[in-house]
C-alpha cells in the first residue's frame, strides 16, 4: 500500500510542477525590460549621480559648500562653527576637505571601477557604459580641479599604493571617455530612436539618452574652457568637437542636469541656508551681480534686513573675522524654497 501511495503522490507533483512552468517565462520577465543579469548593474546608477553632489552621505557642506563655493566667491559661512580659524580664514580643515576627495573615490569611482567596469557592459550594454563614463569624468573633473593631480588611471589595481595622474594626463583621459561615451549613445540612438532602458534609473534625465549626448558635449565644452590659457591648441579641438556634434549642447533649462533629492531634508542648499543658517552672500559675487546689475541678484540672494547697511546686498570678505555665533546681518542665499528637492549637479 505505500508503494502506491508514494507512486501516487509522485504523480500529483508532477502534475503540479508541469501547470507551475506553463506560465514561467512571464513570471520570470522584469517589466522594466532590462534582462535580470543587467539589472544589478542598472541599479547603482542613481547613487552614483546623486553622489557627484555628496547626497548619498549627506556630505554637501563640508564636501562642496565649505571649501570650492567660498574659494569661488560664490558662497560664505556667517559663522566659524566654534572654531576659531578654519577654511573661511585660510586653515584648512581636514575633516572638512577630506569628504571632497574621499567620498567621491569611495562611493562614485568604486563602484564604477569594481561593479559596472567589471560587469562587461563595454561590451553587453555600452550604452550603460556611456551614462557611467560621463557620470565619472563630471566626478573626477570636480577633483582634479579642486586638488590638482590626484590618482585616477589606476585607480582600482592596488590595495596598497596608487600613484598619482598630472592634470594633464587626467584632462586627456577625460576628453577620450568622453569619445567613448558619445560614440556608444549616438550608435545606441541610432539604432533604438525611442528607447530608454535606464528609465526607471536615471535620476537626472530620467533614461533620455539625447539629454545624456547633450550633457557629454557640454561638458566636454567646459572641460575645453577649463584649459584655454595653458593648451588653447586643445581646448579649441575640443570645444569645436562639442559644438559640432550633431547630437548638440545644452540650451535650454529643459537641458539642465539635475537631480531630485530624495532624503528628507531635500536640497542640501536649501537645508545649510534655511535650517542651519550657516550659508550667505560672498563679497566677491556681490561686487560683481550688483556692480554690473546683474538681474539674477534677487533670485540668488535674499537682502539685508539690517538697516544700518546702505546696501541692499552685503557679502562676506573671505578671511575677514566672522562672529562665533550665526550673525542676522549678512545676506542670506536664497532659500529655493520654490523648489525644495531640486538640485543642479
Amino acid at each position: 500500500m505505500n508503494k502506491y501511495r508514494y507512486i501516487a503522490l509522485f504523480a500529483l507533483l508532477a502534475v503540479a510542477l508541469g501547470g507551475c512552468t506553463k506560465k514561467f517565462d512571464s513570471f520570470d520577465t522584469d517589466p522594466t525590460g532590462i534582462p535580470n543579469s543587467q539589472l544589478n548593474i542598472a541599479t547603482l546608477f542613481i547613487p552614483l549621480e546623486q553622489e557627484i553632489m555628496y547626497m548619498t552621505d549627506d556630505g554637501y557642506q563640508t564636501g562642496q559648500n565649505l571649501n570650492a563655493d567660498d574659494y569661488c566667491g560664490y558662497a560664505m559661512p556667517d559663522q566659524t562653527f566654534g572654531l576659531a580659524l578654519d577654511n573661511a580664514n585660510y586653515v584648512f580643515i581636514d575633516g572638512w576637505n577630506t569628504e571632497a576627495f574621499n567620498s567621491i573615490y569611495t562611493n562614485l569611482l568604486g563602484p564604477i571601477k569594481n561593479k559596472v567596469a567589471k560587469s562587461g557592459v563595454q561590451i553587453t550594454n555600452p550604452d550603460y557604459w556611456a551614462i557611467a563614463l560621463i557620470v565619472e569624468v563630471e566626478a573626477i573633473d570636480r577633483i582634479t580641479d579642486k586638488f590638482g593631480p590626484v590618482p585616477y588611471s589606476k585607480v582600482g589595481t592596488s590595495l596598497t599604493s596608487v600613484p598619482y595622474d598630472s592634470q594633464q594626463s587626467i584632462y586627456t583621459q577625460m576628453f577620450a571617455q568622453l569619445d567613448t561615451a558619445v560614440a556608444n549613445l549616438q550608435t545606441f540612438i541610432a539604432a533604438n530612436p525611442t528607447a530608454a532602458p535606464l528609465a526607471n534609473y536615471d535620476a537626472i534625465y530620467g533614461g533620455s539618452y539625447a539629454e545624456w549626448l547633450k550633457f557629454a558635449n557640454s561638458l566636454r565644452l567646459r572641460l575645453a574652457m577649463h584649459i584655454v590659457k595653458i593648451d588653447p591648441a586643445t581646448a579649441q579641438a575640443q570645444a569645436e568637437k562639442a559644438l559640432s556634434n550633431s547630437g548638440g549642447v545644452m540650451t535650454t533649462a529643459a537641458d539642465d542636469a539635475t537631480v531630485f533629492a530624495s532624503q528628507a531634508n531635500g536640497n542640501d542648499y536649501n537645508q545649510i541656508t534655511s535650517s542651519y543658517g550657516d550659508n550667505s552672500m560672498n563679497a566677491s559675487i556681490q561686487s560683481y551681480m550688483v556692480g554690473y546689475k546683474d538681474p539674477r541678484l534677487s533670485v540668488y540672494f535674499a537682502q539685508d534686513t539690517n538697516t544700518g547697511y546702505t546696501n541692499l546686498y552685503q557679502g562676506i570678505r573671505i578671511g575677514c573675522s566672522i562672529p562665533l555665533s550665526s550673525a542676522t546681518s549678512f545676506c542670506r542665499c536664497f532659500e529655493l524654497s520654490a523648489q525644495p528637492e531640486r538640485k543642479t549637479s
